[in-house]
């Protein structure tokens, strides 16, 4: 996650006095896991099973420097396995995140996230160009 400011476009969305950031301006965001029995859509108002706060940094304007984070919620009081996830900005003002990786475990720890696609693209291409520079050599 990460604080989102512009100078322009109705900005600033992050108030700052003088050169320190003022308090409550880093972006907090809770994750609340609920009970959905009826296994219907919706936003969050069966039990609420358990729940987190994630808190960011405030990044200078026109920056996005995210955080990253791994949290667990303990879904065991679920009536039937269905449950809701709902995510809400509790603090920042305007923050944004990327990213999300959700995954179940009957065991809570260290979870593994794959790198992103974009990554193994990169590496690939990476790896092409070096393949054509020494074709080119020979």
């Amino acid at each position: 996650m990460t604080s989102i400011d512009l100078a322009g476009l109705v900005g600033p969305f992050v108030p700052v006095s003088g050169v320190t950031t003022n308090p409550g301006t880093e972006p907090t965001f809770r994750f609340t896991l609920f009970d959905n029995p009826s296994g219907a859509n919706g936003i969050g108002s069966g039990t609420a099973l358990d729940f987190a706060d994630v808190t960011g940094t405030v990044s200078d304007r026109n920056v996005v420097d995210f955080v990253t984070s791994v949290i667990g919620l303990d879904a065991s009081g679920a009536t039937n396995g269905y449950v809701i996830l709902q995510f809400d900005l509790l603090t920042g003002g305007y923050a944004g995140f990327n990213n999300i990786t959700i995954v179940v475990s009957n065991t809570e720890g260290e979870v593994n996230i794959p790198a992103p696609g974009v990554l193994r693209l990169f590496v690939l291409g990476l790896a092409g160009l070096a393949f054509r520079r020494q074709k080119h050599r020979r």
